[in-house]
């Protein structure tokens, strides 16, 4: 990536197709990829770990550190199996173990229903269409914000900042 807003402009390989052909690139059933916070957390982390082998330089786990801070749910299977198709049966994170886990479970600071204080509420009147009775949206609260900083500080210093 150069910096510029224009396709075709940037790093060789960034843009393999064009992006009007993206979404309909997709093998099978793109719901059933990203059904849960799992599902679509390892579809994501998927996705862009894949742009390492198009050019990328560096890849930021944020989600993956969310998926960590929320207690890593599991992946099912099922789902993991048809996100792997869509990079020809391979996963994208080699010999990583995925779901990632905290060393220490008291380390886990958004565990169940606390998780969704990593997401921005849009108070009592909004009604949210990701879970039932809930004031949620999926755009990141200041507690999902910061640590979205902090896993780019990591990346991109190589040292904790805390």
């Amino acid at each position: 990536y150069n910096g510029g807003l224009q396709l075709g402009k940037g790093k060789t390989g960034c843009w393999p197709t064009p992006l009007s052909r993206l979404a309909y690139i997709s093998r099978g059933n793109y719901r059933q990829k990203v059904q849960n916070s799992a599902c679509q957390g390892y579809s994501l982390a998927s996705a862009a770990a894949s742009g390492l082998r198009f050019g990328g330089d560096v890849l930021v786990p944020a989600g993956l550190a969310w998926q960590v801070a929320r207690g890593s749910p599991a992946i099912p299977t099922e789902c993991k199996r048809a996100i792997d198709e869509e990079y020809g049966g391979y996963p994208q994170f080699g010999a990583l173990d995925l779901p990632m886990r905290a060393r220490n479970e008291s380390a886990v600071r958004w565990r169940g229903e606390d998780g969704m204080h990593l997401f921005r509420d849009k108070g009592p009147t909004y009604r949210s269409k990701h879970c039932d009775g809930c004031t949620i949206d999926h755009h990141a609260s200041a507690a999902g914000m910061y640590l979205n900083a902090l896993v780019f500080y990591a990346t991109l210093f190589k040292r904790s900042p805390v």
